[in-house]
């Protein structure tokens, strides 16, 4: 199986290390292609750089030369997805869904940590035409959490994102926590 990983922004830096991540979770006949845009925001933080990271993700997968299996969207819940999912004949994922589908086959109850405001909410809502990571009974993203907009006094264990998490699981009783945060925490 041959992995297309196309990163959101413009960093191979970060390419890089996304890919040394896939390749580590992969299995021996899986082979991971990293894919850089060549336009596009340097770090995708908010709408105006996700629609910009949209256009550049598509025009580069469109334009690989070697073919795929599959392909991850390494943004925490970018836009484009689902036009990728119209350009193409093979499954198209962002790490957004599948932190939730894993969250989902290991417990039934989780929560997003993230920096970056609704973006997981427009990802991870059930839609009319896929099955979602929310909509099985019994499972529920209890609450999405805006580390941008939650600054704590101390901040508890781990800063922000160590006490939202601590929090998540000891004050809500969840199983699992999704988290999609910037390396600045």
């Amino acid at each position: 199986m041959r992995i297309l990983v196309v990163n959101v922004n413009t960093t191979v830096a970060m390419t890089e290390a996304i890919a040394a991540s896939a390749k580590s979770a992969a299995g021996p006949q899986t082979e991971i292609l990293p894919l850089t845009p060549d336009i596009g925001a340097d770090s995708v933080e908010g709408n105006f750089e996700s629609y910009l990271a949209a256009v550049a993700v598509m025009d580069a997968v469109t334009r690989y030369p070697d073919p795929f299996d599959a392909v991850v969207q390494a943004g925490f819940g970018e836009h484009g997805r689902e036009g990728l999912q119209e350009l193409l004949d093979v499954p198209v994922v962002d790490i957004t869904e599948a932190a939730a589908h894993v969250a989902c086959l290991l417990g039934h109850k989780y929560s997003v940590v993230t920096t970056l405001g609704t973006t997981p909410r427009r990802t991870l809502r059930p839609s009319a035409t896929t099955s979602g990571p929310m909509p099985s009974p019994g499972m529920t993203a209890s609450f999405i959490v805006d580390l941008s907009t939650a600054l704590f006094a101390g901040g508890g264990p781990g800063g922000p994102p160590g006490w939202c998490v601590h929090e998540c699981v000891h004050t809500d009783g969840l199983m699992f926590v999704v988290a999609g945060w910037r390396d600045g925490w």
